[in-house]
């Protein structure tokens, strides 16, 4: 980075863009010597690192991290790719339909070619009650993962 004089520090502007450029250097060495997408924390834990874990401090590093992410992606210097994390299921509780209920909405077409979506005249609903109950789904994460393109 480039040094600056005890006068150039008495702006706004100059102590503002050292505090975000702080650790850019760091991040960049980083990101050139890996070979593979790696993700924020493994770059924030090289940087930073058991710091990077703890509670207090993961906001602060965390969004000075993304800053300096973003700003290298909207230069062209950092691609971002999503890979498939480790699926995870869940439980959650929710209203299941019937199965051999006819659909609560009906589509229907007048003669001047309109659409509308109206209810089902034959749906019943003391006959077609559903219910509540756990379903189980499976949740696949997406991971970011950021790659060197730049110079």
């Amino acid at each position: 980075m480039i040094t600056t004089n005890a006068y150039e520090k008495t702006y706004c502007c100059v102590s503002n863009s050292l505090n975000a450029t702080r650790h850019l250097d760091e991040v960049v060495e980083f990101l050139q010597s890996m070979a593979r997408p790696v993700t924020c924390k493994e770059i924030g834990t090289f940087v930073w690192g058991n710091a990077y874990k703890d509670a207090p401090a993961k906001k602060i590093y965390s969004a000075h991290l993304g800053q300096m992410l973003r700003h290298l992606r909207k230069g062209g210097f950092v691609k971002v790719d999503y890979i498939d994390g480790t699926p995870v299921e869940t439980l959650s509780y929710e209203y299941v339909e019937p199965q051999n209920a006819p659909p609560r909405k009906l589509r229907v077409h007048d003669d001047d070619g309109n659409e509308y979506i109206i209810d089902n005249p034959k749906w019943d609903c003391k006959k077609h009650r559903g219910h509540f109950e756990d379903v189980k789904k499976t949740i696949i994460p997406k991971i970011k993962v950021y790659y060197w393109v730049g110079e």
